[in-house]
């Protein structure tokens, strides 16, 4: 285990309530984490949300849902949208 992995379990077990939330919240601010990365390489290509759903083959309201944090995201959307936008999706465990 990493360095900072262990102190971060050192910390979690001396103030369990601090850490009661962060698996949640680190959850939720890596979804907005790739809302931004999404909405920032639609623009980048000039596009609309109505002109990339044209190009993931998906709707208007599924690239708005993905930009909003409203729903969950799918891999397979988030494939879809990341080869429209000419881009590589990478997804590991660890």
């Amino acid at each position: 285990m990493s360095t900072f992995k262990s102190h971060l379990e050192e910390k979690k077990q001396e103030h369990p309530e601090v850490f009661k939330n962060f698996e949640q919240e680190y959850l939720e601010f890596k979804i907005q984490e790739i809302a931004a990365m999404l909405r920032t390489e639609r623009k980048k290509a000039g596009l609309t949300q109505e002109g990339l759903a044209l190009l993931a083959h998906t709707q208007k309201q599924a690239i708005s849902r993905l930009e909003n944090q409203r729903g969950n995201i799918t891999i397979s959307t988030l494939w879809k949208v990341s080869k429209a936008l000419g881009k590589h999706l990478e997804v590991s465990l660890r």
